[in-house]
């Protein structure tokens, strides 16, 4: 469940410092492929289990999606708590 909510959060507190939801999951989606991309390869380099770079690249893109839709919660919610 970590690895659903971690992201999720992320982009959420990004969205929410960023104060809009279109910036809110541009940044959530970015600070996801920045923080997974390099975990994900290294984590492959150090002990192999013969994972291909698409499942990798996979991985990544499922977590992005997670962290975007984080980062649109986080903008409607600093909206809605901001705008009164």
């Amino acid at each position: 469940m970590l690895f659903i909510f971690a992201p999720l959060v992320a982009g959420v507190v990004c969205g929410f410092f960023l104060l809009n939801p279109k910036t809110g999951s541009i940044g959530g989606l970015l600070a996801s492929i920045v923080a997974y991309l390099p975990l994900f390869s290294i984590l492959e380099i150090l002990l192999p289990r013969g994972d291909s770079a698409l499942a990798i690249l996979g991985a990544v893109t499922l977590l992005a999606i997670i962290g975007a839709l984080g980062g649109v919660l986080g903008g409607v919610l600093s909206n809605r708590t901001t705008n009164r």
